[in-house]
């Protein structure tokens, strides 16, 4: 009694969500009797829809009920194609639930139900999408399909390894990266390996701006610090030691920088530091107000590099100023600071370079690899062409008569 009272009040709730026929229930429910005595009563019920535009073969493929379906489709087969209000055909549906037995039976009966899309999203679009990976290797192993329709896009613009990709789904990656049908390009590969997307025009214009300040602040820095030397400038003339003037340099003149004079080493390795600095951001500066495409890959990487040179020279400044103003003392921490200091940046600066030229690696060879391929094509081709032109040229000589003096 108890089981009856909660099938009836299931099939109750079925009834008041979605006005259907006692087909679409037994359907449902996976009543395979139900459904047979229906079908025998009113074949006709097998292409009524309920509220939402759905026959019962799409309640059946989406529950996974392979023999309801069979059943099903012995009485109409056309139901296959028949989309409800939201353009999902039965086979969209048994995708998006991952019910693999029940696509076979559905693409055996319609094959071309396969090529039905979904408001522009493909079947191998809702498989990725909903993460079902041995519906998608059923697809993917279909005959009924070009590589074409394989790699096309989805209404984002995206390809079933995009999507993947985009959803973090690593098992449906490899999976996809590794089979031949699949077009793999650079875009896809970086996305795939977490490199990111290439950002659109706004990012592109937000990326300028944003480079445009760095880089300006950076040369404003760089000037002051040139202008306006640690330790000030002498007021006047002198050569005198009581006012600071150090023995052997000749006269102090007034208007240049004290440590000029007194830290000679340090101060020149700071004004090249600082003066490079200055020139590296304003070259960045004149490359972003000429109008450089920052889609391009070479303008990018110039940029990088000014940018990279410019606060690496910014930071040298810093230290060598601090080596000259600070008091020569035997500060343990002072001393640890600034010999760790620059290693903890040319660390970092390191660890960079090394990911930039792994990302270029990656790019390099998967971009070029078409380019490699067809090149080998054109290759093969030509080896073919000699060695048949030899074969022609043997066997024309072969067939040639002797000439007279020869056989005299």
């Amino acid at each position: 009694m108890k089981k009856t009272k909660k099938r009836k009040g299931r099939e109750e709730k079925i009834l008041m969500a979605n006005p259907s026929t006692p087909l679409h229930i037994s359907a449902s429910l996976g009543d395979l009797d139900t459904t047979n005595r229906h079908l025998a009563s009113d074949p006709g019920s097998a292409t009524a829809v309920d509220s939402g535009g759905r026959t019962a073969l799409h309640f059946a493929a989406s529950e996974g009920h392979r023999e309801i379906v069979e059943v099903l489709l012995k009485a109409n087969k056309d139901a296959c194609l028949k989309a409800d209000e939201g353009g999902r055909i039965p086979l969209h549906l048994a995708a998006m639930r991952g019910q693999v037995e029940v696509m076979k039976e559905l693409i055996n009966e319609k094959p071309e139900s396969i090529l039905e899309k979904m408001h522009g999203y493909t079947v191998l679009h809702l498989c990725v999408r909903y993460n079902h990976l041995d519906a998608l290797k059923l697809l993917l192993e279909s005959k009924y399909i070009d590589d074409k329709f394989i790699n096309s896009d989805d209404p984002n613009n995206e390809t079933i390894l995009l999507t993947s990709a985009r959803l973090k789904q690593i098992e449906i990656e490899c999976y996809l990266v590794s089979h031949p049908r699949i077009s793999v390009d650079s875009k896809s590969l970086a996305k795939a390996f977490g490199f990111g997307n290439p950002p659109n025009d706004d990012q592109y214009e937000k990326l300028r701006g944003n480079l445009m300040v760095v880089a300006s602040l950076i040369a404003q820095m760089s000037f002051q610090v040139a202008t306006n030397p640690p330790g000030g400038f002498w007021q006047v003339n002198t050569k005198k030691l009581d006012e600071g003037c150090p023995e052997g340099s000749g006269i102090c003149k007034a208007g240049t920088s004290v440590l000029a004079y007194t830290s000679k080493s340090d101060y020149h390795l700071f004004t090249a530091c600082s003066t490079l600095s200055f020139v590296a951001s304003l070259s960045v500066i004149l490359l972003l107000i000429s109008q450089v495409p920052l889609q391009k890959k070479f303008f990018v990487g110039i940029l990088i590099i000014g940018m990279w040179s410019s606060i690496t020279l910014i930071a040298g400044t810093y230290i060598f100023s601090m080596r000259m103003v600070q008091m020569q003392t035997d500060d343990e921490i002072f001393s640890r600071v600034f010999s760790l200091a620059p290693i903890f940046l040319a660390w970092l600066i390191f660890s960079l370079v090394s990911y930039h030229l792994f990302q270029f690696g990656i790019w390099l060879i998967f971009h070029n690899s078409y380019v490699i391929a067809k090149s080998c094509e054109i290759l093969d081709s030509l080896v073919k062409k000699i060695k048949n032109l030899k074969s022609n040229v043997v066997n024309k000589l072969k067939n040639l008569k002797p000439h007279v003096c020869c056989q005299v």
